[in-house]
C-alpha cells in the first residue's frame, strides 16, 4: 500500500492548510478558486485518510463553518497548552456545534436504517440508538456550556429524544 502522505488527497489538504495560514479564514468558492480545484476534489481531500493526516502533521484542525462566522473555514488549535491565550478558544463553539451535529447526523442514519431492517438487526440498531442518546445528550450540554450554535438538525434530535 502506498504511503498517505505521498497521494494528491494530502497534497490538496496542505496546500489548503497553507492557504488558510497565509491569507487568513477563507469562505469554499474562494479556497476554491484560489487553488483551482472543484468542490468534490475539495471534500475528497478533507474527508480522508491523507487529508486527516495533513491536518495532523501540522497540528490544526479545520472546524465546520458557522453561519454565524460567514461560512469562513479556518485553523484551530487541535490541543491545548494550558495557557489560556494560546488556546483554540474562539473556535471551541464551532467544534462543539460540529461534535454535536454529526452525532445528531449517525444517531438519524442508524434510526433510518431500523425502517429497512428487522429481526435482530433491529434490535441492535435500536440499542445503538439508545446508547447514543446519552452521547447526544453529552454533546448537548458541552454545545450549551461554551454558547455553541445548535444545528437545525441537531435540535431536531434533541427535541425528539427528550
Amino acid at each position: 500500500m502506498a504511503d498517505p502522505r505521498s497521494t494528491v488527497r494530502y497534497a490538496r489538504m496542505v496546500a489548503v492548510i497553507d492557504l488558510i495560514n497565509t491569507k487568513g479564514p477563507r469562505t469554499k468558492p474562494q479556497i476554491l478558486r484560489a487553488l483551482k480545484i472543484t468542490n468534490q476534489q475539495f471534500k475528497n481531500a478533507h474527508y480522508s485518510l491523507p487529508g486527516m493526516l495533513a491536518l495532523e502533521d501540522h497540528n490544526v484542525v479545520i472546524p465546520r463553518p458557522a453561519p454565524s462566522e460567514g461560512y469562513t473555514y479556518k485553523l484551530a488549535s487541535n490541543y491545548q497548552t494550558g495557557i489560556e491565550e494560546e488556546d483554540g478558544e474562539s473556535n471551541v463553539q464551532s467544534a462543539a456545534g460540529d461534535l454535536l451535529t454529526r452525532v445528531a447526523t449517525i444517531y438519524i442514519d442508524v434510526e433510518r436504517l431500523t425502517t429497512f431492517v428487522s429481526g435482530s438487526t433491529r434490535r441492535y440498531l435500536r440499542k445503538l440508538m439508545k446508547s447514543m442518546e446519552g452521547t447526544i445528550d453529552r454533546a448537548e450540554d458541552l454545545a450549551v456550556d461554551c454558547d455553541a450554535v445548535i444545528s437545525q438538525k441537531a435540535q431536531y434530535v434533541l427535541d425528539k429524544i427528550a
